[in-house]
């Protein structure tokens, strides 16, 4: 699970300094941590029977203004 989790976030890392080259290293390492936190809490829910469902668009609609506020440029 270390392994996959460190394999993600190199893939993460990679992608990320390809599109965004403006970021530090210090910027694409916290990127990926909150991307991967945003995952895995995502996945957690997913698996909560109790809890309820939202509406889907509007929580695409956040992740994409987390993920625009997170890759603007500064």
């Amino acid at each position: 699970m270390i392994q996959a989790d460190r394999r993600l976030k190199e893939e993460g890392g990679r992608l990320t300094r390809h599109y965004h080259p403006e970021m530090t290293a210090e910027q694409i390492s916290v990127a990926c941590e909150f991307i991967a936190i945003l995952t895995e809490g995502a996945a957690y829910r997913c698996d909560l029977a109790t809890a309820p469902t939202v509406d889907k668009a509007a929580m695409e609609s956040l992740y994409r203004d987390v993920f625009q506020l997170l890759f603007a440029q500064k």
